[in-house]
């Protein structure tokens, strides 16, 4: 992940395409989960499956990548790509649709290459959830790579089952959220009256007025 995210840093002012990202960071990016791109009875690039559409026909769609169990029956996952900067919340929609159309699909990614949302279906089958479970960026020099090591194991080709994942990936994305309130409480106690009123309950027993808090 540090490798990659280097390659990035050095990369990312000539990759100018969704090709461009495909071939330079999400290739990489699934070779480190334990994939073959080469390898059609695992991944598939630009997978057509039938899709219904809003007038009842069924017509192909294309997933930029389609990661199968392994019969190579099944898809799994799948990776929406985009290019390098794109705002990927805006895109999700595309990733929804497969979620929403292939039963047996409950985990998708939409990437620009650099920043990778892990989205699924938690709170309903089928309907993609409007938040991401997990999120990494490679352009963030504070991430924590062991922290994201341990999430993608359980992405891993030797590792990946679909029925304990989906509980994993929600306490995932309740721990990240946690995480995220914590810090941004430890960073900026003052913007969390509520977070500072537990701290010091019990520790400081007299009047805790407004100058004691600030204090």
């Amino acid at each position: 992940l540090a490798g990659l995210a280097a390659k990035y840093r050095e990369m990312k002012d000539f990759i100018t395409n969704e090709e461009a990202t495909k071939m330079a960071l999400i290739v990489p990016f699934l070779n480190l989960l334990g994939y073959n791109p080469n390898n059609q009875r695992e991944v598939r690039a630009e997978y057509a499956a039938p899709f219904t559409q809003g007038d009842g026909k069924k017509l192909p769609d294309r997933m930029d990548y389609a990661i199968f169990d392994s019969t190579g029956a099944r898809p799994i996952l799948v990776i929406e790509a985009k290019p390098l900067g794109a705002d990927l919340r805006q895109k999700s929609a595309q990733l929804a649709r497969y979620i929403s159309q292939l039963e047996q699909l409950h985990f998708g990614i939409i990437t620009d290459g650099c920043t990778y949302h892990f989205y699924g279906d938690l709170l309903a089958p089928n309907i993609m959830d409007a938040e991401p479970f997990f999120s990494f960026s490679l352009a963030d020099d504070k991430e924590d790579w062991g922290r994201v090591a341990e999430f993608l194991k359980k992405f891993n080709r030797e590792s990946f089952n679909a029925d304990t994942l989906v509980i994993e990936a929600e306490n995932s994305r309740y721990q990240q959220d946690m995480t995220a309130k914590l810090a941004k409480a430890l960073k900026e106690p003052e913007t969390d009256k509520g977070f500072m009123k537990w701290l010091t309950d019990g520790i400081y027993t007299g009047n805790r007025t407004t100058g004691v808090m600030e204090r």
